[in-house]
């Protein structure tokens, strides 16, 4: 809880007051400073940089966007055409036609994008991409940061297809139609979902939507399943986890945490910490030979479960 109250604090703006206070407080060169409560906080999260590679100091800033407005709800197919891990044919079937209709209702001078993103662990190296679709089928792909999420990944490939988008005039395209298979990056982006983390990323892409609208193109973002035999889904994916491939390669230096990933490194850190003082304790060792990992929770017995039932 400490450390996440420190990593808060940090994302805050240098006006909030008690921001400020705590950059005074780390540029003192009081050695005593460490034995209060905030300087073992501040130790804690030190202890957390060095074992996990989360350093709060790097973490985004916090602030709110407002900008487009959000439609009431989702459209009903969102539900109706079930998640990828658990879809029957028929709804593979019904997903597919769907977005064939979506496809064959586009005016001549739409542009299409399917986007997708990957992530080779929830943190780690993750990508995203696109598969544009005007005149002629254009790919591009971009590995994204060697410690993300899949939740960036998606967001950064919908950005990508906005940027290359930006070079178009008028009368070149008007309407830039771009399919992407997660519901949360769109429900955020269309429907004011909440999002803790990636706010930068999420106002810059807002921004841009909002920016090319008053150029006169219009974005539609829909929903498209994945994994379901949809061409340009396909492709994007590919195309995406080659590019998480790739992120394996990219400096850590770079990165800019979120809240979550502070939430994470944070309890890893504690457990790590705990961990070795129940290793090295004197206490409770007949209890260690039975239980020598320390766990959030602690299994019940065999006649405690006979008690409860």
């Amino acid at each position: 809880m400490a450390i996440r109250e420190l990593g808060k604090i940090n994302s805050y703006s240098n006006n909030v007051p008690i921001k400020r206070k705590f950059e005074i407080w780390k540029e003192e060169e009081n050695p005593e400073k460490f034995i209060s409560p905030l300087g073992k906080m501040y130790q804690q999260t030190e202890d957390m940089r060095d074992t996990e590679l989360v350093d709060i100091n790097k973490i985004e800033p916090q602030y709110e966007y407002q900008g487009l407005v959000s439609v009431i709800r989702a459209p009903d197919y969102w539900r109706n055409i079930g998640s990828s891990k658990s879809r029957t044919t028929a709804q593979i079937e019904e997903g597919k036609q769907i977005i064939s209709e979506q496809l064959k209702s586009q005016t001549p001078n739409t542009a299409v994008a399917f986007t997708d993103g990957s992530c080779l662990g929830n943190p780690g190296p993750c990508g995203g991409a696109i598969i544009y679709i005007n005149d002629q089928e254009e790919k591009l792909k971009r590995p994204v940061s060697n410690k993300g999420s899949i939740l960036l990944a998606e967001l950064i490939a919908i950005k990508i297809v906005l940027d290359h988008i930006e070079s178009f005039s008028k009368a070149q395209i008007d309407t830039l139609t771009i399919f992407s298979d997660s519901q949360t990056a769109l429900g955020i982006l269309t429907l004011n979902w909440k999002s803790d983390s990636y706010h930068q990323t999420i106002n810059e892409i807002k921004g841009k939507i909002k920016n090319l609208n008053e150029h006169g193109i219009l974005i539609n973002l829909n929903w498209t399943p994945g994994h379901a035999n949809i061409k340009g889904n396909d492709e994007a994916d590919f195309l995406a986890k080659e590019a998480a491939k790739e992120a394996e390669t990219l400096a850590v230096d770079d990165i800019v945490f979120t809240k979550q990933d502070v939430k994470k490194a944070a309890r890893n850190s504690v457990t790590k910490k705990w961990q070795r003082r129940w290793e090295n304790s004197n206490a409770g060792r007949h209890y260690f030979r039975f239980h020598p990992e320390v766990k959030n929770k602690v299994k019940k017995t065999s006649r405690q479960k006979k008690c409860t039932t």
